[in-house]
């Protein structure tokens, strides 16, 4: 019930309702320790008064209680390490912890959980590895937390976050569209990580790979363009400038055409891409490029995930 009425900007009413189910749950829990949808149900009551705290502004209380939903779903994953819809919750629950970390400007801690939450997930994926639910969950923690060690310069890690991630959901990522932007999202600190660690030959085969599936089944789509950016930003590292330029010029101009429809994914992208041009530019040290493309990029404010901080 609260989840629908947060999900409705109605907050403070779900907040009511979770309120007056927390006296329920705790009764039957001391009652009947021994049966586990009670405690199931109490620690999903804890996360979700979390979430809409979260949603009224009340991050800090949200987090604690959302912490308070992890522990009890990760006690019950030890005692029942055989339900895998347990281990799956308390994943979950975890990276609802990384969402309030962030809005806290707590990047390191959201780090940790987030690799904690990729840890359960990747062994839901060894037991059910038909599962897409724990694919494209594990590859949406890789997502977050990837992006998170990029903004604090961990670029190994950065890298071997995204590896798990991509390889998680590539195989059927263009087959459904919400897979496809997490795989898109991927990319970015994947190639961020891969430039760092001096991976280039790595970094180029596996873009070039991706751009050449998304070309043939998705010419037009903003994930297209975007990871023609991302080529070009691993061709400049590696000098090759001529085809770096026009892959550079090609991914922003797509992305740009399509900037009244883009999601915010693709928005942040965009962003990304007259970055790309503006770094490339500077590298040519054609000052009137560098310019005009630092014109445009003044326009919009910093969405960048990847901002160091």
């Amino acid at each position: 019930m609260g989840e629908t009425l947060s999900e409705a900007n109605d907050h403070f009413r779900a907040l009511e309702h979770i309120d007056q189910a927390f006296p329920i749950f705790e009764r039957l829990t001391k009652r009947y320790p021994q049966v586990m949808d009670y405690r199931f149900d109490l620690a999903t009551t804890y996360y979700d008064q979390g979430r809409a705290l979260s949603r009224a502004g009340k991050v800090e209380e949200g987090l604690a209680s959302r912490r308070k939903g992890v522990e009890g779903m990760e006690q019950l994953w030890k005692e029942y390490p055989n339900r895998n819809l347990i281990g799956s919750k308390a994943a979950m629950y975890r990276n609802g912890v990384v969402f309030n970390l962030l809005q806290l400007g707590r990047d390191k801690e959201a780090l940790d959980e987030g690799q904690k939450s990729i840890e359960v997930l990747r062994e839901l994926v060894r037991r059910s590895p038909e599962s897409g639910e724990y694919r494209y969950n594990l590859g949406l923690s890789c997502m977050n937390a990837s992006g998170v060690a990029v903004r604090l310069r961990e670029h190994r890690k950065a890298l071997e976050i995204a590896r798990i991630g991509i390889q998680a959901i590539e195989q059927k990522a263009l087959e459904i569209p919400s897979w496809n932007q997490t795989l898109a999202g991927l990319y970015d600190p994947y190639v961020a990580g891969a430039i760092s660690q001096n991976l280039l030959d790595e970094a180029e085969t596996t873009i070039r790979k991706a751009l050449a599936a998304r070309e043939k089944l998705e010419p037009n789509a903003w994930t297209t363009f975007s990871t023609q950016s991302l080529l070009g930003e691993v061709l400049t590292a590696q000098k090759k400038f001529a085809e770096a330029e026009l892959l550079l010029l090609k991914g922003y101009e797509g992305l740009k055409t399509q900037e009244k429809t883009l999601p915010a994914p693709g928005q942040v992208r965009m962003l990304l891409a007259l970055d790309r041009l503006i770094a490339f530019y500077e590298t040519l040290k054609k000052p009137d490029e560098v310019k005009r493309y630092k014109q445009l990029r003044a326009k919009y404010p910093d969405r960048s995930p990847f901002q160091p901080k």
